[in-house]
């Protein structure tokens, strides 16, 4: 029994998700809570093992997310397909281990040209009450098939992240992570052309996040730095995104989602270039909460519109939090309370 209350939540993942343009993944978590754009928030990446792994003590749901673009990429016959299965143990007060594979194709004229597969497996600890480190292990394969001129890559490699999140106070925290700590894959290239075509799906990228969020509602923002290099001797911004988010409950069981995406602000100088809007609604029923989502960019030209469904179960057994720090919530959990089956909370 003590075991048992130990282990606090186990967290399985299926995402499957369609996106506008290849490695268009955008990850709004630098600081280590799906936030600011909002209901575009919806679990797309590896966020919680991945990109940052110091999340992973914080997860209490199982979620089956499935995502579409009504619209295709690029020309008519194509079309790009990610999908994604990931889980994690939480144990009080250990931290947690976690893991994610992540597929994605791109298919053109009924071809599967290129396919892209990860797998990730990370451990983050809440170490102070306000402070967390994680550390991931990744592996990847990078392939681009064949055309007609017998042109090919099979790029393999490994990788490893970190991140550390810190909560400065009840409404401000702070985060940084790192991805591919590596460099560019340890590769091993298969194919005519033995160059490492495939190296920038890996580059090194470092995340620097700062995010806010009231107290009397549900809203939340959050400034992100990203910096890409070969090595960490050549560190280069390559994107700085503000975002801003809010979710409140019209009724108990009835939340609505805004949410506004200032991305990639170094690279555009009019800024109306690169906003996304993203609206959404999350209705709650029993253990389950359906969330739909609608995400675009008002000027056409950041997005071709993506429209997200989600399905989230919470997992039936509950356990007591004890001695962990403040409670720490994404937008599309909803309200809930920790409780113990047949205990108290001062068991």
């Amino acid at each position: 029994m003590a075991m048992f209350k130990n282990m606090v939540f186990l967290f399985l993942c299926i995402s499957t998700a369609i996106f506008p343009f290849f490695n268009g993944m955008n990850d709004i978590d630098a600081r280590g809570q799906a936030l600011g754009g909002a209901v575009s928030a919806l679990p797309t990446d590896v966020n919680v093992i991945g990109v940052n792994p110091a999340g992973i003590p914080f997860i209490k749901n199982t979620i089956a997310t499935f995502m579409a673009n009504p619209k295709n990429v690029g020309t008519e016959d194509s079309i790009l397909a990610d999908a994604m299965l990931s889980g994690a143990m939480t144990f009080s007060p250990f931290g947690g281990a976690g893991f994610a594979v992540n597929y994605e194709g791109l298919v053109i004229g009924n071809k599967l040209t290129l396919s892209v597969f990860q797998a990730t497996i990370g451990y983050g600890i809440r170490v102070l009450p306000e402070l967390s480190i994680g550390v991931g292990g990744r592996l990847q394969n990078w392939a681009l098939n064949q055309d007609e001129f017998g042109v090919g890559y099979n790029n393999f490699g490994v990788n490893v992240n970190a991140g550390i999140y810190y909560m400065i106070s009840e409404n401000f925290s702070a985060a940084i992570s790192g991805n591919n700590l590596l460099g560019p894959m340890l590769n091993n290239s298969s194919g005519k052309d033995k160059t490492l075509e495939g190296r920038n799906f890996s580059d090194m990228s470092v995340r620097a996040g700062f995010g806010f969020r009231t107290t009397a509602e549900d809203i939340l923002a959050d400034i992100d730095l990203q910096y890409t290099a070969n090595d960490l001797t050549d560190l280069t911004l390559g994107s700085f995104n503000v975002l801003i988010g809010s979710e409140f409950f019209v009724r108990k069981f009835l939340a609505l989602r805004f949410g506004l995406e200032f991305d990639d602000l170094i690279h555009y100088q009019n800024i109306l270039q690169n906003i996304n809007i993203s609206a959404g609604i999350g209705y709650i029923i029993g253990a389950f909460q359906i969330d739909v989502a609608y995400r675009n960019s008002p000027t056409g030209l950041t997005s071709v519109g993506t429209f997200a469904a989600s399905l989230t179960y919470t997992i039936p057994f509950k356990v007591v939090l004890k001695n962990v720090g403040p409670d720490i919530k994404g937008p599309s959990t909803g309200p809930q309370e920790v409780i113990p089956s047949g205990d108290t909370a001062n068991d």
